[in-house]
């Protein structure tokens, strides 16, 4: 049997570094730093190993306080550290579970957590007007806290390129989905190219788009005066029939 983990109350700076990430920063108290975990490793490699593991997609840099549940010691054994399902940690704050176990003892603490996110992410160098196709003169890249703003903002070039904006955007602003959406391919009332594909063969007819779609976008179209069915934008001015 394991010696229990007793969760202290004083906090102090503990670095963690791993590929992908420039940097990670784990607040918490010294001594929870230096008692065991599951044997030979100190307890702060096996919260490291799971923040990692769950944040890591989050961005290139963090930096992550974690408070104690209580000013007082708490005896914990073999502690295994979870995140409650209704946990955001992209929101900035989040609560981390540990569930500790002791022979037939077991209970459940909870920890706030607190994720300071670094990294790039697209701000507009001009202003945009509606309907504006985004190219690499519409943005640049900007760094700081994630966590800060309001909506996670789009971080990737090559995903922000050829998409249309949906309303003015002043220059600076940090580009996020809401602002864009990808080009319609499809508008209501255009003839399109029906096709209709099985197993070994395939059927194209035309008909009359009842709604605007973009790229992998599910449309009605008319077939005729009483019939119309579900398809899927392929192309401009194609579609493919959805079974």
């Amino acid at each position: 049997m394991s010696d229990p983990f007793l969760f202290p109350a004083l906090p102090a700076l503990h670095p963690i570094r791993r590929p992908g990430l420039r940097a990670v920063a784990l607040l918490f108290c010294s001594a929870f730093c230096a008692t065991a975990w599951a044997g030979p490793d100190s307890f702060a490699a096996g919260i490291e190993d799971f923040l990692y593991r769950e944040l890591a997609h989050l961005g290139a840099e963090m930096f992550i306080e974690l408070q104690p549940p209580a000013p007082q010691a708490m005896p914990c054994a073999q502690p295994q550290p979870f995140l409650p399902a209704n946990a955001q940690p992209q929101k900035g704050r989040f609560t981390l579970g540990v569930r500790c176990s002791d022979g037939d003892n077991q209970k459940t603490l909870y920890m706030p957590v607190t994720v300071r996110l670094m990294g790039h992410y697209l701000v507009t160098s001009r202003d945009l007007a509606v309907g504006e196709t985004i190219d690499t003169t519409a943005f640049e890249l900007a760094h700081g806290e994630l966590t800060a703003l309001n909506t996670a903002p789009l971080r990737d070039e090559a995903e922000a390129l050829g998409l249309v904006t949906r309303q003015r955007i002043a220059a600076g602003t940090p580009l996020q989905p809401r602002h864009v959406q990808r080009p319609q391919l499809v508008r209501r009332g255009d003839n399109v190219v029906i096709e209709t594909r099985g197993r070994g063969f395939k059927v194209s007819r035309e008909g009359q788009a009842l709604e605007a779609g973009a790229l992998g976008e599910d449309i009605a179209v008319k077939l005729d005066q009483r019939n119309s069915l579900k398809a899927r934008v392929s192309g401009k001015g194609r579609v493919v029939a959805v079974p």
